[in-house]
């Protein structure tokens, strides 16, 4: 959704360039302003990854050993679990919504007392495999 926004963003950019200074202007616009977006959104996106000790999520760190109840969400628990309305989830959950992800991810419990926030609410576009690399 986001890269279709973006590539609107330019193609309207473009075509205004276009009007304005002709048609290779605004082809040259539209190219280089495309291929910036795009390349912002990549690399200022969140990415997830587990080794064998943590898990990632955007700049955030934890520990594998405080990961209690994985559980994959389906586009209707996931938005319950963004609003803090599931039942494992409430509004102090920490959330990692990565656009190109679709509407489903997984919901991780922390078991650790100290922290803030209860659960992790990650979109993942194979909540499966993220549960799997987690250990559940």
């Amino acid at each position: 959704m986001v890269w279709l926004v973006a590539i609107g963003f330019a193609a309207c950019v473009a075509v205004a360039y276009g009007s304005a200074l002709g048609t290779v202007a605004g082809v040259l616009v539209g190219v280089g302003l495309t291929s910036a977006v795009l390349l912002i959104i990549w690399f200022s996106s969140p990415t997830l990854s587990v080794s064998t000790s943590v898990l990632e999520a955007g700049g955030a760190r934890i520990d594998l050993h405080v990961i209690g109840h994985v559980t994959a969400l389906d586009s209707d628990a996931m938005r319950l679990a963004r609003n803090g309305q599931h039942l494992d989830a409430d509004a102090r959950s920490f959330t990692v919504i990565r656009p190109w992800s679709g509407p489903v991810g997984v919901l991780v419990e922390i078991t650790d007392h100290n922290d803030p926030h209860p659960a992790w609410v990650l979109t993942s576009r194979h909540p499966e495999r993220l549960i799997t690399a987690l250990g559940g």
